[in-house]
């Protein structure tokens, strides 16, 4: 996190990656006295969705019969396993959605 000249930046993994959020508080180098908590708090919720958007959890894939890793694909609002790219299933995705900040409709009721 970074407030430089009134511009306020949130890098990750670190300085010069990705900008995952960004702002102009009040405050020129320095937080005015009543907005340091709300933007430093905006800023650690993006860096919490940036490292959800960026895990990758383990599971079973029925499509290739192994362990394997997953990959969330935003688009497609699906997972998908690392070895074949096919789909993991809904059983996969229910239990791991709500970490990708997934809370919609999607998720079948059971």
């Amino acid at each position: 996190m970074r407030l430089r000249h009134g511009f306020f930046t949130v890098d990750c993994p670190d300085a010069c990656g990705l900008c995952v959020f960004s702002g102009h508080p009040v405050g020129d180098g320095i937080f005015a006295e009543d907005e340091r908590e709300y933007w430093l708090g905006k800023g650690l919720e993006a860096i919490e969705a940036w490292l959800a958007s960026v895990r990758h959890p383990v599971g079973y894939c029925d499509k290739c019969n192994s362990d394997s890793r997953a990959y969330y694909d935003g688009e497609h609002d699906n997972f998908y396993c690392e070895t074949c790219h096919k789909g993991m299933g809904t059983p996969f995705y229910v239990r791991h959605a709500a970490a990708f900040g997934v809370t919609h409709a999607n998720i079948p009721l059971e």
